[in-house]
């Protein structure tokens, strides 16, 4: 959902940007997690394990399920990068205010949870697509990654009744937590943009979620690697590494992954003694290099 209460500039008229990963940091923890050697005891255990905003427990045997070539996404691990995309927009925002520099959030971002449990829109369909409401011009945008390079109409079809509960939804929600804002549910335009490479099936949740941090309201600031879609492990293994880097993360951290990181030509020179310092310290380091 964009939000433009006051207005506010977004990160990407201000060059803000999220950090970048080397292909190292992409691919090690990936090919770690898809070994099929891996004992189940190691990934039985919670990987992800986050206590706000609200609390959210996630396996390693569900991370890899979610995130392997044929795998699809949990609404679990949808709601985990949502709070990812967060916390590293809250990061550049705090890096930016160390320098004088202070910016309100342009963009909040719902969970999924939020839709299931209202009208489940994404498992009704049963594939994942993303709305966004943008409160400055009063317009709602859909992106499906099935419906792309087609005729907006098609999709119309397919979200326009979603589109009319989510809003109602939304609008509930908003007149019960913020009575004070003064913005009407009537008068909105939905625009159905079908104008980006096309998903296969099984990963159209990678580009949900590459739409809800990439989206500047009429464009994407950044593509997916490639319309054929014949690998896009790097995209999954940014998603993993940086969900267990990421701050309030508390779940199981792997001492033989430090050590394959560690081992690694750029690890060797960017990463401190393991001890016992937990993951997100050992990972902070590296984004940080």
């Amino acid at each position: 959902m964009l939000n433009h209460v006051c207005y506010r500039p977004s990160p990407f008229e201000l060059g803000f940007s999220h950090p970048a990963l080397c292909r190292l940091q992409k691919t090690i923890p990936y090919k770690w997690i898809m070994n099929p050697d891996r004992s189940a005891a190691e990934l039985e255990r919670p990987w992800i394990h986050i206590t706000t905003p609200s609390k959210k427990v996630i396996s390693g045997v569900e991370v890899r399920g979610c995130l392997m070539q044929t795998g699809t996404f949990s609404v679990s691990l949808v709601d985990a990068i949502m709070r990812l995309w967060t916390h590293l927009d809250d990061r550049i925002h705090s890096d930016y205010e160390k320098i004088g520099l202070k910016y309100k959030h342009w963009r909040h971002f719902l969970p999924a949870a939020f839709s299931c449990i209202t009208i489940c829109p994404c498992l009704s369909l049963p594939r994942w697509s993303c709305y966004f409401w943008d409160f400055k011009i009063k317009t709602i945008s859909v992106l499906d990654p099935m419906l792309m390079k087609v005729e907006a109409i098609k999709s119309s079809i397919r979200h326009e009744e979603i589109v009319i509960d989510l809003h109602k939804a939304l609008f509930a929600c908003k007149d019960r937590f913020f009575s004070g804002w003064d913005v009407s549910s009537t008068g909105w335009s939905t625009f159905y943009l079908t104008d980006f490479p096309p998903s296969k099936f099984n990963n159209t949740e990678l580009y949900a979620v590459h739409y809800a941090r990439n989206f500047t309201g009429d464009l994407l600031a950044n593509k997916l690697k490639d319309a054929s879609e014949s690998n896009l492990s790097e995209i999954r293994g940014e998603i993993l590494y940086l969900l267990l880097s990421m701050a309030g993360n508390f779940g199981y951290k792997p001492q033989e992954l430090f050590t394959a990181l560690r081992q690694s030509e750029f690890a060797s020179v960017s990463f401190p003694v393991l001890n016992s310092a937990p993951l997100a310290t050992i990972f902070v380091n590296v984004l940080e290099f």
